[in-house]
């Protein structure tokens, strides 16, 4: 039974070090995607198929719409939208992620109590990145492994 113990107890260990790598994500792209998601709200000065205008507090902007854009069926103009985007690079315009279509104020008032989908949806979007790393998990694996390995010893010993 001795003899065992510690193929069991290692195997076991190996097998929660495996489960926490396996949920890791990969090397560098930890919280990458909402690192650089930005909003704006504004109103819709033109909108084609490739590239959309708005005017904001801060001024005009221009925003790539690509295949991947989440937008609503009809973007008209001096609709009021709060547009997700990611900034461009320097000379590039900004690309557009996702466009919600906001209602105006008798409508929203009307229809719906205050806190709703979109809220929520924007709350989401200010959610801080995700940048925490796994690596004190795997440190403690180790701790347990060794404080597991000097348990063993001890016992072997007695």
């Amino acid at each position: 039974m001795r003899r065992a113990i510690f193929p069991i107890t290692l195997a076991a260990i190996l097998a929660m070090a495996g489960l926490a790598l396996a949920q890791a994500p990969p090397a560098g792209q930890v919280g990458q995607q909402n690192l650089n998601e930005r909003s704006i709200t504004g109103t819709i000065e033109s909108a084609d198929a490739d590239l959309l205008v708005i005017n904001s507090e801060t001024g005009r902007m221009y925003f790539v719409l690509e295949a991947t854009t989440e937008k609503p069926a009809m973007l008209n103009r001096g609709d009021r939208v709060e547009v997700f985007y990611r900034p461009g690079d320097a000379g590039e315009r900004d690309v557009a992620l996702r466009i919600v279509a906001e209602e105006p104020e008798a409508v929203v008032a009307e229809e719906r109590p205050r806190t709703d989908a979109r809220a929520d949806e924007r709350a989401e979007a200010r959610e801080l990145p995700r940048t925490a790393s796994r690596v004190p998990l795997l440190g403690l694996l180790g701790a347990l492994s060794l404080l597991g390995a000097a348990g063993l010893s001890l016992a072997a010993r007695s």
